[in-house]
């Protein structure tokens, strides 16, 4: 596992920023996966993230240790994800399938994040 990845990861809840026209705008997420190499996120449809995301890719994850003073904060792009194998991957032990799967997966999104840089304290 990457490096960022796993300091997500201990972190547990995250706060992902989008742009929301000229502001940015946060807010707590838990789902994150790495898969291939590669760190995912998901949402749905029926929310503004995924409008933000599709409008301005450029994002930033943040989250701080909750057994510690240590953060992270990685700046990179979000790119949908339509790939099905990814998609149920991100499924597999999600606490909120069932959730998904009532709203209909056709509403279930996934996000592919680069990290163009990361930032430790």
């Amino acid at each position: 596992m990457s490096k960022e990845f796993d300091a997500i990861k201990n972190c547990g809840i995250y706060f992902l920023v989008t742009i929301n026209g000229d502001y940015p705008a946060a807010r707590p997420f838990g789902s994150l996966q790495e898969i291939d190499g590669k760190i995912y996120f998901n949402t749905t449809d029926n929310n503004e993230v995924h409008k933000q995301l599709r409008a301005n890719p450029h994002v930033q994850i943040v989250a701080r240790n909750p057994e510690g003073f240590g953060w992270i904060r990685m700046t990179g792009l979000a790119e949908e994800c339509l790939d099905p194998a990814v998609k149920e991957k991100m499924l597999e032990g999600n606490n909120m399938r069932a959730r998904f799967e009532e709203m209909g997966l056709e509403h279930f999104l996934v996000f592919c994040f680069t990290v163009e840089k990361a930032e430790y304290k």
